[in-house]
């Protein structure tokens, strides 16, 4: 794949992604949070059990404890996905899908803080810019909502 393909795909990818967003505030005007959130994850869980019924070479069985993990993270993650219901509510979708993808800079940030894991100087300098872009395109401390704070 050619350098101007990568990119095409890469343009294509982000669209979708944020056209995804459009798509969320417009199922909230019809459906609660709650109700999005559990549509959404009853879908994915029966995508992820077709896959499962597949017959296909696994190379052996799943490791213990796998099953138990996978509640926890599904749960994390249906608890993540309504905070973002709740927060795409309260605020425009182009705030709320910026807040959400600085989690992709963020989260090497938190991993200094917690586990003392030194980012590199590329990802500290975009952290800095991720900040101010958040701060720029909010308008401010003083213009910060409920919205922008949940999915961050």
């Amino acid at each position: 794949m050619s350098r101007s393909q990568g990119n095409l795909l890469l343009i294509v990818a982000a669209a979708l992604w944020g056209f995804g967003y459009v798509a969320q505030k417009m199922v909230l005007e019809h459906l609660d949070p709650f109700s999005a959130v559990g549509l959404r994850c009853l879908i994915g869980g029966v995508l992820i059990l077709i896959l499962l019924l597949l017959p296909l070479d696994r190379g052996g069985a799943l490791a213990p404890g796998y099953w138990p993990s996978a509640i926890r993270v599904a749960a994390l993650l249906a608890l993540v996905l309504l905070m973002l219901q709740i927060a795409v509510i309260s605020t425009t979708v182009t705030n709320a899908s910026l807040l959400v993808n600085t989690a992709a800079v963020m989260t090497h940030m938190l991993a200094w803080i917690v586990y003392r894991e030194r980012p590199s100087l590329h990802v500290c300098g975009a952290a800095g810019v991720t900040l101010i872009g958040v701060f720029m395109l909010c308008g401010g401390l003083q213009k910060f909502g409920q919205g922008e704070f949940l999915p961050s």
